[in-house]
C-alpha cells in the first residue's frame, strides 16, 4: 500500500505527536511518506519504554533511520539532545516521598486523636497512690485503735473507734488530695505525647519539601535545557533559511539584472539595427550592424562613384547639409532617441557613436550625411568635406 503524507499527518495527530517532529522530519515526509510514519513509531516506542535502556535503543534506531535519509541530526545539530530530553521528561514520572507510609500514619494519627480526658480508674499512677494511702490509713486506724483501747485498759471504746476512724480519714483525705495533681500529669504526658508527634510531623514535612523541591528542580532543569535546545534549533534553522532565501535573492537579482541587459541589448539591436560592443557581448554576436536582430553584419555599402566635383581639395567649401526624401526615410526607419537609449542603460557616448555609425554606412550623399549629422546633434561636414 503506498501511503501519503496526509496518511502520516493523520497518525501523527491521532497519537497527538505532530508537534514532535523537526521541520527535517517533516520535510523528509512531505517526500516519503513512509518514513514519516517509520519516525512516527519510534518516536511511540520511545514514549512507551519502559527503561531507559529501551528509550535509547528507539532514539538511535530514529537517528539511524534520519542517517539514512542523509541526515543523522534532523537538519539542525540538536535533535537528538532534544529527543534525548523529551524521552526523559515524559519517564520523569510522579514525584513519590520514600517516607510518605510515615508521613501517612503519623498525620492520620494525629487527625483522629481523642481529646483530653482523665479516667483515674485507668490511671496507673492512682491506682499506685490509693493502694499505699489505703495500706497506710488502715495501718494507722489499727496503730490508734490499739493505742485507745490500751489507755481504757484494753477494752474497746467508742474513743478508740472514733480515733482509728480519724486516722483512716486523713490518708482518705490524702488520697483525695493527690487526685487533682494526678490529672495534671496526665494532661502534661498527653501534650508531651502530642507535641512529639507534632515535631515528628513537622520533621517529616520539612524532609518531604525539600525531596519535592528536589524533584521539581530536577524536572523543571530537563524543561529548561529542553526549551533552550529548542530555541538555539530553531534560531539556526531560521539562520539556514534565512542564507537561503538571501542566497536564492540574491541569485534572482543577479537573474533579472542579466534578463534586463539582454532585453536592452536586444531592444537596441531590434530599434537600431546595430549591436553596439557592450550589446554584442551581451547578445553572444559580432558587434556591428545587422539587418535584423538575428541576422549577419550587413557589408558595408559600396559607394557608387560619382560625377560630381570633388570638394575635398584644398580651398574647398564644406557641403551643406540637404534634407532629402531619402534622409527623411533614415529617421523614420531610425527612431531610437537619446531618451530610450538612455532607459536602456546606452551611455550618451555609445548612442553618438552609433548614430555616427550608422549614418556614415548609409550610403547616402554628403549633403544628406551633413543634414542627418546636423538632426541628432553631430557634426559630420568635416568628415565629408
Amino acid at each position: 500500500m503506498a501511503y501519503t503524507y496526509d496518511d502520516f499527518v493523520s497518525a501523527a495527530s491521532s497519537a497527538g505527536m505532530m508537534g514532535e517532529f523537526s521541520e527535517y522530519d517533516l520535510q523528509t515526509a512531505r517526500n516519503d511518506p513512509e518514513y514519516g510514519l517509520s519516525i512516527l513509531r519510534l518516536k511511540q516506542d520511545a514514549a512507551n519504554a519502559t527503561t531507559e535502556e529501551q528509550r535509547l535503543l528507539a532514539n538511535e534506531a530514529a537517528n539511524q533511520l534520519r542517517s539514512a535519509y542523509g541526515n543523522r541530526s534532523s537538519g539542525t545539530g540538536y535533535q537528538n539532545q532534544i529527543d534525548g530530553l523529551i524521552g526523559r521528561i515524559d519517564s520523569y514520572g510522579s514525584f513519590n516521598y520514600r517516607d510518605q507510609d510515615a508521613y501517612d500514619k503519623l498525620l492520620a494519627g494525629l487527625v483522629d486523636r481523642q481529646p483530653f480526658s482523665y479516667d483515674p480508674e485507668t490511671d496507673p499512677s492512682w491506682g499506685a497512690y490509693r493502694k499505699a494511702y489505703l495500706r497506710e490509713g488502715d495501718r494507722a486506724s489499727a496503730n490508734a485503735m490499739a493505742q485507745a483501747a490500751a489507755a481504757s485498759g484494753g477494752r474497746p471504746s467508742s474513743y478508740a473507734m472514733t480515733a482509728a476512724q480519724q486516722a483512716g480519714n486523713y490518708y482518705a483525705g490524702q488520697l483525695a488530695d493527690m487526685l487533682p495533681t494526678l490529672e495534671q500529669n496526665a494532661y502534661s504526658r498527653y501534650m508531651d505525647e502530642l507535641n512529639a508527634q507534632l515535631n515528628s510531623l513537622g520533621a517529616l514535612q520539612t524532609d518531604r519539601n525539600t525531596n519535592y523541591q528536589q524533584w521539581m528542580d530536577q524536572y523543571e532543569m530537563l524543561q529548561n535545557s529542553l526549551g533552550n535546545y529548542q530555541t538555539q534549533a530553531a534560531t539556526e534553522y531560521q539562520k539556514q533559511l534565512d542564507a537561503y532565501e538571501q542566497q536564492y535573492r540574491a541569485e534572482q537579482d543577479a537573474r533579472d539584472q542579466q534578463q534586463q541587459a539582454f532585453s536592452n541589448a536586444l531592444a537596441i539591436l531590434q530599434n537600431t539595427g546595430y549591436a553596439t560592443p557592450e550589446a554584442a557581448k551581451i547578445l553572444g554576436i559580432p558587434a556591428g550592424y545587422y539587418g535584423s536582430p538575428t541576422g549577419e553584419p550587413e557589408e558595408e555599402p559600396v559607394e557608387e562613384p560619382t560625377t560630381e566635383p570633388d570638394t575635398g581639395g584644398p580651398g574647398a567649401t564644406l557641403p551643406e547639409g540637404k534634407q532629402t526624401e531619402k534622409t527623411d526615410k533614415f529617421v523614420k526607419g531610425f527612431t531610437l532617441t537619446w531618451e530610450d537609449a538612455q532607459r536602456m542603460g546606452m551611455s550618451k557616448d555609445q548612442y553618438l557613436a552609433m548614430v555616427e555609425d550608422r549614418v556614415l554606412r548609409s550610403g547616402l550623399s554628403d549633403e544628406e550625411i551633413v543634414w542627418l549629422g546636423e538632426h541628432y546633434g553631430l557634426d559630420f561636414a568635416k568628415r565629408v568635406g
